[in-house]
């Protein structure tokens, strides 16, 4: 399947901005993460304990997400952009259009999937 020269600049302009919006979200949760120990008491401590852990969560999620749009984002650069990783088929425009760095057609993902919760019943 190839997107048009239009559709696929759009979803690299997608991409670019995704990846700007979360590179600010990542900013702003590095700076949120402080190791303060003026702590009234342990409630407080707990209370900043779990925010700290939020904080990471939400760091490791955005460094994620970034590393899978600039794999994207190579894709374009590199002419694979559209074909599922796994069969090697083409992933259809709705599914990029809905998730431009995703790597999977749907039948590859529902497959992986299915598998993967066949596993975790065992």
């Amino acid at each position: 399947m190839a997107l048009g020269k239009r559709k696929l600049q759009n979803l690299k302009d997608q991409l670019l901005n995704r990846k700007r919006e979360i590179a600010t979200q990542l900013e702003k949760v590095k700076a949120d993460i402080k190791d303060d120990t003026s702590f009234r008491d342990a409630i407080d401590q707990a209370s900043a304990d779990v925010d700290r852990a939020f904080g990471l969560q939400m760091k490791y999620r955005n460094m994620r997400l970034i590393g899978e749009i600039d794999d994207a984002l190579k894709r374009i650069e590199g002419g694979s952009f559209g074909e599922c990783v796994h069969c090697g088929g083409d992933i259809s425009e709705a599914r990029l259009l809905a998730n431009p760095a995703t790597t999977l057609c749907i039948d590859c993902k529902a497959e992986i999937e299915s598998d993967t919760g066949r596993m975790a019943v065992r």
